[in-house]
């Protein structure tokens, strides 16, 4: 929130080692592969695979999301939506769908309109958390102990 990074050495991490005043929640995360963590979260109470992704701006559903879903294109084409550039080599055709609950950790997000699009994320990824989910968060990316952490509270 206050465009701030802090890099930190790994030493002594186990229990609640983070130098934060306020409270926070450790999420259990994998690593599909090298410096890579995905999170489990649920959309509709299907779960998901979920990557934050610094470098989108949006909450994005990916075609293994859409597939997880159920949501079909004549379904999405309901939805508002256009041609986007920037994901991938090619623009893309994404529409802006809404639900009804997305849980990451503890945390509820009601009727959530998240951005979907048939697009490939390597490991598979079902959903991209970009800056519109991060912006108003302190996140902390442990690869050391697969966890992220995020402040309560926002």
């Amino acid at each position: 929130p206050h465009g701030l990074l802090s890099l930190y050495r790994v030493s002594g991490c186990a229990g609640r080692f983070l130098p934060w005043p306020s409270d926070y929640e450790a999420i259990a995360a994998s690593a599909p592969i090298r410096d890579v963590l995905t999170i489990p979260v649920g959309l509709d109470g299907v779960p998901l695979r979920a990557e934050i992704d610094s470098g989108s701006a949006i909450w994005l559903l990916t075609a293994s999301g859409i597939s997880r879903m159920g949501l079909s294109a004549e379904v999405l084409a309901h939805d508002p939506g256009g041609s986007v550039s920037g994901v991938g080599r090619f623009a893309v055709a994404m529409h802006r769908h809404r639900f009804g609950t997305l849980r990451i950790g503890a945390e509820r997000v009601a009727t959530p309109e998240v951005w979907a699009a048939p697009v490939h994320v390597l490991p598979v990824v079902d959903l991209l958390l970009g800056g519109d989910w991060l912006h108003q968060r302190r996140v902390w990316f442990s690869y050391a102990t697969s966890q992220i952490f995020v402040a309560m509270g926002g």
